[in-house]
């Protein structure tokens, strides 16, 4: 039985992560606009942001595909530094992306030159401009750095060449619309969007003034009116009526406030490529492995091959041809059960996926079995080698001699036959 400290041992950690320089200074959290004002927009940068946190992500061989664990990039990118967990590294990274339009990595190098550590820095406090050289270099904390000391990301939704732009900044209007329509909802709810209470006083104050009643309109407001105030009963005195003055036009208000609710949600969901139904919870007709390609290819993957691409700048130029950065999107798709154990038997069995691999892309994994590394194939295929082929063919060509052989045999026996009985005919 393997011990959970032989489990530990295989976990790789950067022995090099160390703490945030005291040079770089303490970042400052920025405010996000779009946490208190959009929930809808929060909702699918979140999810993004906890997809992306959560992918397989390291260096790869070119060549084979397999992880290159013995890598020193790889263990920096699984642990970036000693005070944040690869996931949450990866989880302010794309808030970053999406609040503020531009990801800012400072690259600590060991005396080899080797990255070792990666610090996330405010990309508020990063001013960029060009050398005379037109080349990049940053501004931080009143030093200037250029573009092998820090890794810009600038987002997809606009470049300036120096900076790019957040999608709260390319798409203003749209979540200006947004936050009038939350605004027009509050205004709704607070002042009663079905009904109107009508207060008679003309029994009990038959000559109130137009003051008294505005005032005693006002006191009724502060102390019944909104939403805080909802649930606060209504005293009524014999000379006071109350009534409910209903409004014509309120069922097709709310039905109208619905509608455009529904419609911007669907709006904000299809600018960060996140599927309405995953938002609402309705499938729309959709099985869950539609909705996960949909989401993965329209949400994930942009912002991925983006990271990839950049982070892949990390590596010496030397050694770019033979590895590579990359994530695994395999955790991402979601099948049903039946469906995905179908799908594993067939690769088990035509030998794409071993039986660990395939135990371990199970819901919650499953532990590795003896002799489950194996590779298996059908009894009547053969893998294609040019020696087997080559092999096949000596054979082929050797059994196609051994029949030509017989049927030239048989051929001149039947000769033979036929001219032995010929020569008989000639004799009697």
């Amino acid at each position: 039985m393997v011990s959970i400290f032989q489990k530990l041992s295989h976990l790789r950690y950067n022995k090099k992560a160390q703490s945030k320089p005291l040079f770089l200074g303490s970042a400052l959290p920025f405010s996000f606009r779009a946490i208190e004002s959009d929930g809808v927009a929060f909702s699918c940068i979140d999810r993004i942001a906890t997809t992306v946190a959560g992918l397989s992500f390291g260096v790869y061989w070119v060549n084979s595909g397999k992880k290159a664990e013995n890598h020193p990039l790889f263990e920096t990118l699984k642990e970036p530094n000693i005070d944040e967990t690869g996931f949450f590294f990866r989880y302010q990274i794309v808030l970053d992306y999406f609040y503020k339009g531009n990801i800012f990595l400072y690259i600590y190098r060991d005396e080899k030159g080797t990255c070792t550590n990666l610090f996330r820095l405010n990309p508020s406090d990063v001013l960029v401009d060009r050398d005379e050289m037109n080349r990049k270099q940053f501004h931080y904390n009143g030093k200037t750095y250029d573009s092998t000391q820090i890794l810009h990301i600038p987002s997809r939704f606009g470049y300036d060449t120096l900076k790019g732009k957040s999608i709260f900044d390319v798409c203003k209007s749209c979540f200006d619309t947004n936050a009038k329509l939350d605004g027009w909802t509050d205004s709704s709810f607070n002042n009663g969007i079905n009904s109107r209470l009508v207060i008679d006083i003309s029994e009990k104050f038959p000559n109130a003034t137009e003051e008294q009643m505005l005032a005693l309109r006002e006191r009724y407001i502060q102390t019944y009116g909104g939403a805080e105030n909802a649930y606060k009963p209504i005293v009524k005195t014999n000379n006071v009526k109350f009534e409910t003055l209903q409004n014509a036009m309120a069922d097709n208000r709310s039905q109208e406030l619905s509608e455009n609710r529904n419609y911007q949600m669907k709006v904000i969901s299809m600018l960060f490529g996140v599927p309405f139904e995953l938002l609402s919870g309705e499938n729309g007709g959709l099985d869950i492995e539609k909705l996960t390609t949909l989401y993965s290819q329209n949400a994930i993957l942009p912002i991925v091959q983006q990271l990839e691409e950049s982070f892949q700048k990390l590596l010496p130029i030397d050694q770019r041809g033979r590895y590579c950065v990359k994530f695994n999107y395999n955790s991402l798709l979601r099948t049903s059960l039946a469906a995905k154990i179908d799908a594993l038997v067939k690769e088990v069995n035509n030998g794409l996926l071993s039986v660990n691999e395939a135990r371990a892309k199970l819901e919650n994994g499953l532990p590795e079995i003896e002799a489950g590394d194996w590779h298996y194939r059908p009894a009547s295929l053969l893998p294609i080698l040019d020696e087997l082929e080559k092999s096949l063919g000596a054979g082929a060509k050797l059994k196609q001699s051994e029949l030509d052989s017989q049927i030239d045999e048989t051929a001149s026996e039947q000769k033979n036959a036929e001219a032995q009985g010929l020569g008989s005919a000639i004799l009697q």
